[in-house]
């Protein structure tokens, strides 16, 4: 099992070793990125993993690899898959938060818009940090995140991956009022409807729309009125 193999990895020190690689050479761009996709590895569906890598500092040293490489594409997509595992534990997802986690992650979109892969991690990071936690919701509303998720969607619309990971951000982010009036008022249903109809036959793709586009009429007339006239229900 391979979850039971990441398990046995992080409890025979492999954390420990990463970590201390990446605070003994900070700026040293390629082990920081290695390091950055080995805990994105270790953190997939571990929750065991994901607690010790927050605990041992992990949160913090990922954070400041992304201020010391901005302008790195390929270093800030490792740190966004990283951070994106980490986050689906919900007390890493605050302690992101805390940290100023979700403004590095939207940061990193505003500074690389056409790496693809990129904003794909950033969203799956972006949908984590949103699930269950208000304090990140209202971050995302007020700093401009719903408007990069579009933005990734509209520049990225033939790739379904990221079209998947976006449309699950927005999903996570409409079970708030404030989340959906401002994804209606920045053309997000108009978006998500285009998404549809690009990827007609990809089912994952159509579940992720649907669930956002059911999010988003919750206690919504105007929602409601908008789809039925851009053409949701055909």
């Amino acid at each position: 099992d391979k979850s039971e193999n990441r398990t046995a990895i992080g409890k025979q020190g492999a954390i420990e070793c990463i970590l201390a690689a990446m605070k003994n050479h900070p700026s040293d761009a390629s082990i920081q990125r290695q390091a950055c996709s080995a805990i994105w590895n270790l953190a997939v569906s571990n929750d065991d993993n994901s607690v010790s890598i927050a605990k041992q500092g992990g949160i913090e040293l990922i954070l400041s690899t992304m201020t010391e490489f901005t302008n790195d594409a390929a270093v800030q997509q490792q740190a966004c898959g990283a951070l994106w595992n980490l986050a689906s534990n919900n007390g890493n997802s605050v302690l992101i938060g805390e940290q100023g986690g979700v403004e590095f992650v939207m940061l990193a979109m505003e500074n690389h818009p056409d790496d693809a892969n990129l904003q794909r991690f950033a969203c799956g990071a972006l949908g984590n940090l949103v699930d269950n936690n208000d304090a990140n919701i209202i971050t995302i509303c007020k700093q401009g995140g719903v408007e990069l998720i579009l933005t990734a969607m509209r520049t990225h619309i033939n790739n379904a991956d990221l079209q998947q990971q976006a449309c699950a951000a927005l999903w996570n982010l409409g079970v708030s009022k404030i989340a959906r009036d401002v994804i209606a008022q920045k053309g997000g249903i108009q978006t998500i409807l285009s998404t549809m109809k690009s990827h007609p036959n990809n089912p994952d793709v159509l579940l992720q729309n649907c669930g956002t586009l059911c999010n988003l009429t919750l206690n919504n007339e105007n929602n409601r009125a908008a789809i039925g006239k851009l053409g949701g229900i055909e």
